[in-house]
């Protein structure tokens, strides 16, 4: 069991990963990445427009590891370059959170990593109350809502 959790500590947020799909759900596609364990994917994101599945049990699927912990959650959507770019572009468009890495303390607020990108969340939107200690959040995974995107 201890070799199981640190198999999945090895998986980072932002991380490509190759996996097979395992089983299907209404809710979930289980996918198998290897040592690491197991992962799911909304199947919404491995749908066509119709909504049918693109995917079967048994096919090899490349995504983004995009929260780690209990359960492993990939994104098919959210890749690095131009795929990223659009999941966050979306994300600021529907208001749907994302997860980030808070990567350090800069000027003003955070850098949030997610999906393999920069971004920024100024102090003031961390918290209802004023942030006593900007370290406290330094290496915690949040979900972070995207106010403003733009490329570049």
């Amino acid at each position: 069991m201890f070799a199981q959790h640190e198999a999945r500590r090895a998986l980072e947020i932002g991380q490509m990963v190759k996996g097979r799909v395992i089983q299907i759900s209404d809710e979930h596609v289980f996918v198998d990445v290897g040592g690491k364990g197991e992962a799911w994917i909304d199947p919404a994101e491995l749908a066509d427009d119709e909504g049918r599945l693109k995917v079967k049990v048994g096919d090899e699927i490349e995504a983004t590891v995009v929260a780690t912990g209990d359960e492993i959650r990939l994104s098919h959507r959210l890749r690095q370059g131009a795929q990223a770019r659009e999941a966050l572009a979306v994300a600021a468009q529907t208001g749907v959170p994302v997860e980030g890495k808070v990567a350090g303390v800069i000027k003003g607020g955070y850098e949030v990593t997610v999906g393999g990108m920069r971004a920024f969340c100024p102090f003031s939107q961390m918290e209802l109350r004023r942030v006593e200690s900007e370290q406290e959040y330094v290496g915690r995974v949040l979900e972070f809502r995207v106010t403003r995107y733009a490329e570049g």
